[in-house]
């Protein structure tokens, strides 16, 4: 295969080249967009962590090559040991470090480091190619469904296709949907753990880390603020006699101590998503607080992370059989019904979305002085090609052309917010997680009283985060929130059939508010003076 093999001078300038160069041959090979995307990320900011280490014109060697069928990288470099992976770094700025190690924690790859004889190596290894078409197998599996369950509904009498369904088709799909939930119980826990310690990098970069972090978890929490109540009220969904009285606070202050813990392992037998998360926050803040003294310990989680976010994967690539059978049994009961009144849950989900955009769009526009209609045009090929691809990666690259050339946003803000933004941006599927669960209770006469509303918006909040960054990935996390709301789970056959059309409103309001959010938080930094 073509390869590069080469030693460069460490600069701003070489550092570019490379990463260009490494895109050609990525494109060559023909590797997926987001891979190329990340690739370069990584190898750019182990390179400028270096440059800012060892000084500029100081040698450093960049190897591509093939092993057993995986793409790999070598970056190698001369000097005192120096790891940009871990906080452990001889003589350089803590904040500086603590900004490449998070960017390099949340880019998804197998990036490993090694000293030996004086030899710092980076190796980055390229994740294995995922299945191509998921979401064209699940409409696929979608319209096998249709046609299955109308050959057999002209063909059998009702109670024969009651029968399968009770007796074949529906403890499948009970068991599958199963699987799905224990593996993201214990998932939500060990990401949350790792994103809590990850979080304490950002915190330490100052003015730009804890700007970006509160803006992009600040616009999370107002979109579950205005988008919950507003669906309990619009789908009429409040349980009877949940005014907001004496009682009903007692109840959420009985709510908020039951949350507590009593039990360490309990949750986990049982499956109490609450607790496992309350007990997730508790040891993520205290290793936060001890700090390096845990640090190998932070390094087995985040290995973890990427075992039981591989593992998610795995289970993920059935969900074109698991929507097939979810469908098909729904139809042999004969609830073809609640298909039909999905599309309230579509245009509540549609309109808050959009509702949403614009109005961050016309806040940011006015707070920062810009004009309403450039921000839009500009960020337009933003929005469409979100909607696209239906992913955030493959949009790194304009969103960053956007910022720098479009809006002049300096580089310091633009390298750490565009990837940070990937994990932490998550608004618009707080608002997705939220239309579902409404939408949902709706079509299956599910009430919820105001204590479990307090519930659903406490684990929206902090659950959005863990949602892994794969094809309907957010199914493992609706899948947790409709068992907490008292919706049946099999409503998750539903959500998995619309969700090609939710997952492109979602992506392509993501790729853009993020970009608008970035242009508005350079203007803040500006106008403060650093």
């Amino acid at each position: 295969m073509q390869s590069i093999n080469r030693i460069i001078k460490l600069n701003e300038k070489n550092i570019n080249d490379t990463a260009k160069s490494i895109e050609r041959l990525f494109n060559i090979k023909k590797i997926p967009a987001t891979d190329i995307e990340k690739t370069k990320i990584s190898v750019e900011t182990v390179l400028k962590s270096w440059l800012e280490a060892f000084g500029e014109n100081h040698d450093c060697q960049i190897k591509i090559y093939s092993r057993l069928g995986a793409l790999r990288i070598a970056i190698r470099i001369a000097g005192n040991s120096f790891n940009p992976l871990k906080t452990e770094v001889y003589d350089l700025n803590q904040e500086l470090d603590n900004y490449y190690s998070n960017i390099l924690t949340n880019m998804d790859l197998s990036i490993h480091y090694n000293f030996h004889n004086g030899i710092n190596e980076i190796e980055i290894k390229l994740p294995v190619k995922k299945p191509k078409g998921t979401t064209s197998r699940i409409i696929l599996g979608i319209i096998f469904a249709f046609i299955i369950g109308g050959i057999f509904d002209s063909c059998f009498p009702a109670e024969t296709t009651k029968l399968i369904a009770s007796d074949l088709t529906g403890p499948l799909v009970k068991t599958l949907l199963g699987l799905l939930n224990g593996v993201a119980g214990i998932m939500i826990f060990i990401s949350m753990v790792a994103a809590i310690c990850n979080m304490g990098d950002v915190s330490t970069l100052g003015n730009i880390g804890s700007s970006t972090m509160k803006q992009f978890m600040g616009k999370v929490f107002l979109a579950a603020a205005i988008t919950l109540p507003t669906g309990i009220f619009c789908f009429g969904i409040l349980e009877s006699g949940s005014e907001i009285n004496f009682s009903i606070l007692t109840e959420i202050y009985k709510l908020i101590l039951a949350m507590i813990p009593t039990n360490m392992v309990e949750p986990f037998v049982k499956g109490d998503t609450m607790r496992m998360l309350v007990i997730a926050v508790l040891i993520g803040y205290t290793m936060l607080h001890i700090g390096k003294k845990v640090r190998n310990v932070l390094t087995i989680i985040n290995e973890l992370n990427n075992l039981l976010m591989s593992m998610v994967n795995m289970v993920c690539r059935l969900l074109p059989v698991i929507v097939f059978l979810s469908l098909l049994n729904l139809l042999l009961k004969g609830d073809f019904e609640n298909l039909v009144n999905v599309w309230k849950l579509l245009l509540f989900n549609a309109v808050f979305i959009g509702v949403f955009l614009v109005g961050s769009f016309a806040y940011i526009a006015k707070m920062k002085n810009l004009s309403l209609t450039e921000l839009i045009n500009n960020i337009l090929p933003i929005f469409i090609l979100g909607a696209t691809t239906m992913s955030s990666p493959p949009c790194l690259t304009l969103i960053d052309k956007t910022c720098q050339e479009k809006y002049h946003v300096k580089d310091n803000v633009r390298n750490f917010a565009v990837p940070f933004g990937q994990p932490f941006y998550m608004p618009y599927h707080a608002i997705a997680l939220i239309s579902y669960v409404v939408g949902l209770a709706d079509i299956y006469n599910v009430t919820i009283s105001i204590s479990t509303a307090c519930m659903l918006f406490i684990c929206c909040n902090i659950m959005v985060y863990t949602i892994p960054p794969i094809p309907m990935g957010i199914m493992t996390i609706l899948a947790l929130l409709l068992n907490m709301a008292g919706v049946p789970s099999e409503a998750l056959a539903i959500a998995m059939s619309v969700d090609f059309i939710m997952g492109m409103m979602r992506m392509s309001a993501k790729v853009a508010g993020v970009t608008a959010e970035i242009i508005a938080l350079d203007r803040r930094i500006i106008s403060k003076g650093n």
